[in-house]
């Protein structure tokens, strides 16, 4: 009887300890969550290998362990040049990487590696986004696919941004250099005498008074903007295609150097300054990708008034 009175107590007992039981021995442990989520592999040639969504538990203070374990070391491999970080896939621009910089990535998003930029960063500034065509990772070789355009902060591949004048947006040149342009040329593309400068004219002059709008014949990059004794302001786009245009004898620009600008878009006004200027204009010079003086009127995309005699 006193044996069936124990067995009867104990039950209850017994219950109750499992059901209390996870939160009993779970003390001093907590579980974080590692929300990776698995890898697309489509469309990416030689990508093999994911980082699978899990929960991991560790012990109290060792989450930062489990996030590095759920990442995969990468190689930045841009050759020279520098690699854009961006708050999100095609967002804002807020970094750059080097060739051979080491990046922890926690997972592929699309075409984009989700990075990890370290625990001592602000949670707004923890994770960032970079291009995976320029990281080399462990099952994920760089320079597969198709190579991404490089567009500017704001861009994407689905949204241009063509401005006044632009008439194409592929790369090639189809925007006129002054909105609003003049009815001729006031000084031609070769040798000349003029009494300043050289006595061989690499570019051509249009007559456009103070204040005229300059734009960009193309997508690309701007690689100078300040000031030259005698070309006074100035400002230098490097193309898409291969060309690059120098603007001289500018009141002022409305770009800076490393911008990334569309094709019309907006980049000086006009003016006067500089040594080597009799009066009010803009001297376009054009380069190939070579950096070799070309003629303007041979540039295919371009077009100019006559040459007033």
């Amino acid at each position: 009887m006193k044996k069936q009175t124990l067995c009867i107590l104990l039950v209850p007992a017994f219950a109750a300890a499992v059901f209390l039981a996870p939160g009993l021995f779970a003390e001093g442990e907590t579980t974080a969550a590692i929300d990776t989520s698995e890898l697309p592999v489509s469309g990416a040639n030689g990508f093999e290998v994911s980082i699978a969504s899990e929960d991991v538990s560790v012990a109290s203070g060792s989450a930062e362990a489990a996030s590095e374990s759920a990442t995969l070391e990468g190689t930045i491999d841009v050759g020279s040049d520098y690699l854009n970080v961006r708050n999100s896939a095609w967002g804002t621009i807020i970094g750059r990487l080097n060739t051979k910089d080491k990046v922890k990535i926690v997972c592929k998003d699309g075409d984009w590696f989700k990075i990890d930029n370290g625990a001592d960063k602000p949670e707004a500034e923890r994770y960032s986004y970079i291009h995976s065509y320029y990281v080399d990772a462990p099952g994920y070789p760089s320079h597969q696919g198709e190579e991404p355009p490089v567009l500017g902060s704001d861009q994407s591949p689905a949204a241009p941004n063509p401005g006044a004048g632009a008439t194409v947006d592929n790369g090639t040149f189809g925007a006129d250099p002054c909105d609003p342009m003049p009815d001729s040329v006031s000084s031609d593309y070769g040798p000349r005498d003029i009494g300043i400068g050289s006595s061989y004219h690499e570019g051509i002059d249009l007559p456009v008074g103070n204040g005229t709008c300059l734009n960009a014949l193309g997508n690309g990059t701007v690689i100078g903007s300040g000031w030259a004794d005698g070309g006074g302001n100035y400002v230098e786009i490097q193309y898409d295609n291969g060309y690059s245009s120098l603007y001289y004898h500018l009141e002022s620009t409305t770009v800076s150097e490393g911008q990334r600008v569309s094709i019309g878009q907006n980049v000086g006004f006009s003016d006067n300054t500089g040594a080597w200027t009799t009066g009010p204009h803009l001297h376009m010079g054009i380069f190939d990708n070579s950096g070799s003086s070309v003629n303007p009127r041979d540039v295919p995309g371009l077009e100019f008034p006559p040459l007033v005699e």
